[in-house]
Protein backbone atom coordinates (compact mmCIF):
# COMPACT_ATOMS: atom_id res chain seq x y z
CA UNK A 1 0.00 0.00 0.00
CA UNK A 2 3.19 2.27 0.52
CA UNK A 3 4.50 1.61 -2.60
CA UNK A 4 1.22 2.47 -4.36
CA UNK A 5 0.78 5.96 -2.45
CA UNK A 6 4.33 6.80 -3.16
CA UNK A 7 3.81 6.00 -6.63
CA UNK A 8 0.25 8.33 -6.77
CA UNK A 9 1.96 11.08 -5.25
CA UNK A 10 4.87 11.04 -7.91
CA UNK A 11 2.48 11.24 -10.30
CA UNK A 12 0.85 13.87 -8.76
CA UNK A 13 3.70 15.82 -9.91
CA UNK A 14 5.19 14.31 -12.36
CA UNK A 15 2.54 12.26 -14.27
CA UNK A 16 2.90 9.83 -16.99
CA UNK A 17 1.51 10.74 -20.25
CA UNK A 18 0.32 8.61 -22.89
CA UNK A 19 2.25 8.92 -25.93
CA UNK A 20 -0.21 9.40 -28.33
CA UNK A 21 -3.10 11.67 -27.25
CA UNK A 22 -0.28 13.64 -24.51
CA UNK A 23 -3.41 12.66 -21.53
CA UNK A 24 -2.39 11.45 -18.29
CA UNK A 25 -2.28 7.37 -17.76
CA UNK A 26 -4.45 5.70 -15.43
CA UNK A 27 -2.87 3.15 -12.56
CA UNK A 28 -2.77 0.09 -15.12
CA UNK A 29 -1.89 2.04 -18.63
CA UNK A 30 1.64 2.19 -19.62
CA UNK A 31 3.40 4.10 -22.72
CA UNK A 32 -0.25 4.29 -24.14
CA UNK A 33 -3.48 4.85 -22.95
CA UNK A 34 -6.30 2.11 -24.08
CA UNK A 35 -7.98 4.41 -26.80
CA UNK A 36 -4.18 5.16 -28.56
CA UNK A 37 -3.46 1.30 -28.54
CA UNK A 38 -7.18 0.66 -30.13
CA UNK A 39 -6.18 2.86 -32.48
CA UNK A 40 -3.12 1.54 -33.81
CA UNK A 41 -2.35 0.77 -37.24
CA UNK A 42 -1.42 -2.88 -36.95
CA UNK A 43 -0.54 -4.04 -41.03
CA UNK A 44 -2.04 -7.34 -40.53
CA UNK A 45 0.76 -9.07 -42.57
CA UNK A 46 2.05 -11.87 -40.79
CA UNK A 47 -0.13 -14.66 -41.54
CA UNK A 48 -0.76 -13.41 -45.70
CA UNK A 49 1.54 -14.94 -48.33
CA UNK A 50 2.78 -12.97 -50.64
CA UNK A 51 1.73 -10.10 -48.57
CA UNK A 52 2.50 -6.51 -50.15
CA UNK A 53 5.76 -6.09 -48.36
CA UNK A 54 7.28 -9.27 -49.98
CA UNK A 55 5.98 -8.41 -53.11
CA UNK A 56 8.21 -5.12 -52.88
CA UNK A 57 11.46 -7.05 -52.55
CA UNK A 58 10.71 -9.27 -55.34
CA UNK A 59 13.53 -9.40 -57.92
CA UNK A 60 15.49 -7.44 -55.19
CA UNK A 61 16.14 -10.19 -52.54
CA UNK A 62 16.08 -14.17 -52.12
CA UNK A 63 13.58 -13.60 -49.10
CA UNK A 64 10.95 -16.48 -47.81
CA UNK A 65 8.91 -14.38 -45.47
CA UNK A 66 8.43 -10.64 -44.83
CA UNK A 67 6.16 -8.84 -42.46
CA UNK A 68 5.82 -5.18 -41.24
CA UNK A 69 3.66 -3.94 -37.43
CA UNK A 70 2.16 -1.26 -38.61
CA UNK A 71 1.35 0.80 -41.12
CA UNK A 72 3.20 4.04 -41.10
CA UNK A 73 0.97 7.49 -41.84
CA UNK A 74 2.35 11.06 -41.62
CA UNK A 75 1.86 12.79 -38.12
CA UNK A 76 0.13 9.72 -36.85
CA UNK A 77 0.43 7.88 -33.76
CA UNK A 78 3.66 5.48 -35.01
CA UNK A 79 5.61 8.69 -36.44
CA UNK A 80 4.91 9.90 -32.75
CA UNK A 81 6.18 6.73 -31.58
CA UNK A 82 9.35 6.17 -33.41
CA UNK A 83 10.59 9.68 -33.18
CA UNK A 84 10.46 9.55 -29.26
CA UNK A 85 11.94 6.04 -29.63
CA UNK A 86 15.08 7.79 -31.92
CA UNK A 87 15.47 11.41 -30.87
CA UNK A 88 14.20 11.44 -27.07
CA UNK A 89 15.37 7.63 -25.52
CA UNK A 90 12.30 6.67 -25.12
CA UNK A 91 13.81 2.85 -25.27
CA UNK A 92 10.90 1.64 -23.54
CA UNK A 93 9.15 2.56 -27.12
CA UNK A 94 11.39 -0.49 -28.59
CA UNK A 95 10.83 -3.28 -25.89
CA UNK A 96 6.99 -2.30 -26.21
CA UNK A 97 7.35 -2.87 -30.04
CA UNK A 98 9.22 -5.86 -29.83
CA UNK A 99 7.22 -7.59 -27.43
CA UNK A 100 4.10 -6.75 -29.88
CA UNK A 101 5.93 -7.86 -33.11
CA UNK A 102 7.44 -10.57 -30.92
CA UNK A 103 3.68 -12.25 -29.97
CA UNK A 104 2.46 -11.36 -34.06
CA UNK A 105 5.35 -13.67 -35.26
CA UNK A 106 4.93 -16.61 -32.50
CA UNK A 107 1.09 -16.91 -33.55
CA UNK A 108 1.76 -17.10 -37.02
CA UNK A 109 3.31 -20.43 -38.82
CA UNK A 110 5.30 -18.72 -41.67
CA UNK A 111 7.89 -17.31 -38.96
CA UNK A 112 8.92 -20.29 -36.87
CA UNK A 113 12.05 -21.35 -38.09
CA UNK A 114 13.70 -18.03 -37.56
CA UNK A 115 17.52 -17.83 -36.30
CA UNK A 116 18.42 -15.03 -35.12
CA UNK A 117 17.40 -11.06 -34.53
CA UNK A 118 20.15 -8.63 -36.29
CA UNK A 119 19.13 -5.07 -35.03
CA UNK A 120 20.86 -2.35 -38.28
CA UNK A 121 24.06 -0.95 -36.80
CA UNK A 122 23.55 3.14 -36.43
CA UNK A 123 26.39 5.57 -38.64
CA UNK A 124 29.07 5.87 -36.00
CA UNK A 125 27.97 9.60 -35.88
CA UNK A 126 25.03 8.99 -35.69
CA UNK A 127 25.51 6.76 -32.62
CA UNK A 128 27.68 9.43 -30.82
CA UNK A 129 25.34 12.50 -31.29
CA UNK A 130 22.81 9.73 -30.32
CA UNK A 131 24.10 7.68 -27.73
CA UNK A 132 22.34 4.51 -28.15
CA UNK A 133 20.65 2.55 -31.25
CA UNK A 134 16.96 3.25 -30.92
CA UNK A 135 16.77 -0.84 -32.34
CA UNK A 136 19.01 -2.48 -29.46
CA UNK A 137 16.15 -3.15 -26.68
CA UNK A 138 13.93 -3.78 -29.93
CA UNK A 139 15.94 -6.49 -30.76
CA UNK A 140 16.85 -7.77 -27.54
CA UNK A 141 12.96 -7.81 -26.69
CA UNK A 142 12.14 -9.97 -30.01
CA UNK A 143 14.91 -12.41 -28.91
CA UNK A 144 13.89 -13.02 -25.77
CA UNK A 145 10.36 -13.92 -26.17
CA UNK A 146 11.10 -15.73 -29.73
CA UNK A 147 14.20 -17.68 -27.35
CA UNK A 148 16.57 -17.04 -30.31
CA UNK A 149 19.95 -15.67 -30.62
CA UNK A 150 20.40 -11.57 -30.75
CA UNK A 151 23.65 -11.14 -33.25
CA UNK A 152 25.19 -8.26 -34.36
CA UNK A 153 26.33 -9.50 -37.94
CA UNK A 154 25.84 -6.30 -39.32
CA UNK A 155 28.29 -4.82 -37.21
CA UNK A 156 30.89 -7.94 -37.93
CA UNK A 157 29.78 -7.13 -41.86
CA UNK A 158 30.50 -3.21 -41.36
CA UNK A 159 34.18 -3.92 -39.77
CA UNK A 160 35.14 -6.33 -42.42
CA UNK A 161 34.63 -3.77 -44.89
CA UNK A 162 35.94 -0.67 -43.03
CA UNK A 163 39.14 -2.86 -42.84
CA UNK A 164 39.39 -3.59 -46.48
CA UNK A 165 38.59 0.51 -47.52
CA UNK A 166 41.30 1.77 -44.49
CA UNK A 167 44.09 -0.84 -45.96
CA UNK A 168 43.35 -0.32 -49.81
CA UNK A 169 41.94 3.44 -50.05
CA UNK A 170 45.67 4.55 -51.41
CA UNK A 171 46.21 1.90 -53.44
CA UNK A 172 43.11 0.85 -55.26
CA UNK A 173 40.79 2.11 -56.80
CA UNK A 174 37.32 2.57 -55.41
CA UNK A 175 35.60 -0.03 -58.33
CA UNK A 176 38.48 -2.18 -57.31
CA UNK A 177 37.97 -2.06 -53.46
CA UNK A 178 34.19 -2.69 -53.80
CA UNK A 179 34.87 -5.95 -55.58
CA UNK A 180 37.17 -6.95 -52.73
CA UNK A 181 34.40 -6.08 -49.98
CA UNK A 182 31.63 -8.23 -52.11
CA UNK A 183 34.28 -10.96 -52.49
CA UNK A 184 34.93 -11.36 -48.63
CA UNK A 185 31.45 -11.18 -47.49
CA UNK A 186 29.94 -13.23 -50.19
CA UNK A 187 31.57 -16.03 -49.55
CA UNK A 188 31.23 -15.93 -45.21
CA UNK A 189 28.01 -18.36 -44.55
CA UNK A 190 26.80 -18.95 -40.96
CA UNK A 191 24.24 -20.87 -38.88
CA UNK A 192 25.35 -24.32 -40.63
CA UNK A 193 25.17 -22.07 -43.99
CA UNK A 194 21.65 -20.81 -44.37
CA UNK A 195 22.73 -17.38 -43.13
CA UNK A 196 24.60 -15.28 -45.53
CA UNK A 197 25.14 -11.15 -46.10
CA UNK A 198 23.48 -9.59 -49.06
CA UNK A 199 23.93 -6.27 -49.79
CA UNK A 200 21.77 -3.94 -51.80
CA UNK A 201 22.81 -0.38 -52.97
CA UNK A 202 20.39 2.91 -51.86
CA UNK A 203 18.35 2.62 -55.49
CA UNK A 204 17.87 -1.04 -54.71
CA UNK A 205 20.00 -2.44 -56.61
CA UNK A 206 20.84 -6.33 -55.73
CA UNK A 207 25.30 -6.25 -55.36
CA UNK A 208 25.69 -9.49 -53.17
Amino acid sequence: MRALFLKDLWNLFFPDLCCGCHKQLTRNETLLCVHCRHDLPFAGLSNLKENSLERAFYGRLPITSATALFTFHKKGKIQQLIHLLKYQNRQDIGVFMGTLLSRELLESDRFQDIDLVLPVPLHPKQFKKRGYNQLTLFGKEMAKNLKITLKDRVDEAHIIAKNIYSENKNKKSEQEIQKMIIDALSQIRFFDGRGYYFINSNKGRYII
